[in-house]
């Protein structure tokens, strides 16, 4: 038996990056991460989105939750200018949509547009918010927010309509990420 001399097996010694181009490459990442982004948050708010062309009242609940998703709810309106006494008095009472029985009970409009409103499923739901607002064009405009169970930042965002006496609009629905075409009609 002969014993041979074994030599190691020579490894290179492993490159390591200098702290620099590691801080580079984390602060591109860092842009880039950022720069996505800025750019869908831009893509929702332009309305890259547009909302269904069908009225959520004329579909079946199924079908309904299979609309378009909605990147972001709509924004809340601009805090209302004020309004005489009154302004949006036309506005109280209980509207329901006659696609599944909500109701929203607006009880009251106050000074500015602001709005006591109930909403109904058939149970209370939470309304955090409910303000009136006119458009640049005299339009009447009623945005709800919702947060109660099941609708944690759900909102209406609806438009008088004298002719018909009715609000339309759009209702967002926070869960599902979706924009559904609604109207509510004044009960009698």
């Amino acid at each position: 038996m002969s014993h041979k001399k074994h030599n190691p097996i020579a490894v290179p010694a492993p490159t390591s990056l200098r702290p620099t181009t590691l801080t580079l490459i984390l602060l591109a990442i860092v842009v880039g991460i950022a720069g996505l982004v800025s750019w869908n948050a831009f893509q929702a708010r332009a309305g890259s989105a547009p909302p269904p062309s069908h009225s959520a009242s004329a579909m079946p609940a199924a079908a309904s939750a299979a609309q378009s998703s909605a990147p972001e709810p709509p924004p809340a309106p601009a805090t209302a200018p004020a309004h005489p006494s009154g302004a949006f008095e036309r506005l109280t009472g209980k509207w329901q949509r006659p696609d599944g029985g909500y109701v929203l009970d607006i009880t009251a409009a106050g000074e500015g547009g602001k709005l006591v409103a109930r909403y109904l499923n058939p149970r209370p739901v939470q309304v955090s918010k409910a303000q009136a607002s006119t458009d640049d064009a005299g339009a009447t405009k009623v945005f709800v927010e919702l947060q109660g169970a099941n609708y944690p930042g759900s909102t209406y965002d609806l438009t008088y309509d004298p002719a018909s006496d009715q609000l339309k609009g759009i209702y967002f629905q926070a869960a599902l990420r979706q924009r559904f075409e609604v109207n509510f009609e004044r009960m009698k």
